[in-house]
């Protein structure tokens, strides 16, 4: 067992020497909070905050900030929002695309 956590370890330096390891200028990036749905503003402006910081440092493209921030929707809000996506479709209305419009729902 000693000797597979030493490869282990040998294989965990290799890996980070080769990607640039504890030398890299590129910060880990924590991710944002999920957002639940509770209807406070507090809460929401706080989540849209904490994602706007989050694709900034992380350098997310404007194409798949809303793909990225529906991942982090739990609860009542994935439900409104898997409820929204399909409406739309069925309604035959534009699909939200932008992080500004996903802002402008989510506050609605």
């Amino acid at each position: 067992m000693q000797a597979i956590d030493t490869e282990l370890a040998v294989l965990k330096q290799t890996v980070a020497a080769v990607s640039g390891g504890a030398g890299s200028s590129k910060p880990k990036v924590p991710e944002p909070k999920p957002f639940d749905g509770v209807r406070s503003s507090k809460e929401l402006e706080n989540f849209l905050w904490d994602l706007e910081q989050y694709f900034s440092a992380a350098k997310i493209r404007l194409a798949e900030q809303v793909d990225i921030a529906v991942m982090y929707l739990t609860g009542d809000a994935k439900l409104w929002w898997r409820t929204r996506s399909k409406e739309d479709l069925n309604a035959g209305r534009p699909k939200v695309e932008t992080w500004e419009t996903l802002k402008r729902e989510l506050k609605e």
